[in-house]
């Protein structure tokens, strides 16, 4: 049976703190806001210009200007991650140029995000 992860409150908002599963209100969670826009995250090192997993390539290009939201759901069967060159990624300034498996060197160019409590109006309705 897969344990509940304890939440932790931090000065911008909750985390999870463990393994487990866990529920959170979007509104109550730690939010980051970057290069790329605000999302929130709860694992891992996630950049939303591409994710590698395996062989599927994921690239999200926003293309008004109301909110949007993506949910994503999966596992990994490995932790091979790989960030492939994508001609549609470079195109939107969200690619490598040279396929790489680090992340350091895939996001080398980008800017830190800071984390952020969540501001009215980063979801729909809220």
């Amino acid at each position: 049976m897969v344990p509940e992860a304890p939440i932790t409150r931090t000065e911008h908002g909750l985390a999870p703190n463990g393994e487990g599963w866990f529920v959170l209100n979007a509104q109550e969670a730690k939010w980051v806001d970057g290069h790329f826009g605000a999302y929130t995250r709860f694992e891992g090192e996630p950049r939303f210009p591409q994710l590698g997993f395996n062989i599927a390539e994921h690239v999200f290009v926003g293309a008004g200007e109301g909110p949007c939201a993506i949910l994503a759901v999966g596992t990994r069967l490995t932790n091979e991650v790989v960030y492939p060159r994508s001609e549609v990624a470079l195109r939107h300034k969200a690619g490598v140029e040279k396929e790489t498996r680090e992340p350091r060197e895939a996001y080398a160019e980008i800017p830190a995000d800071d984390e952020v409590p969540y501001r009215p109006g980063w979801l729909p309705g809220a």
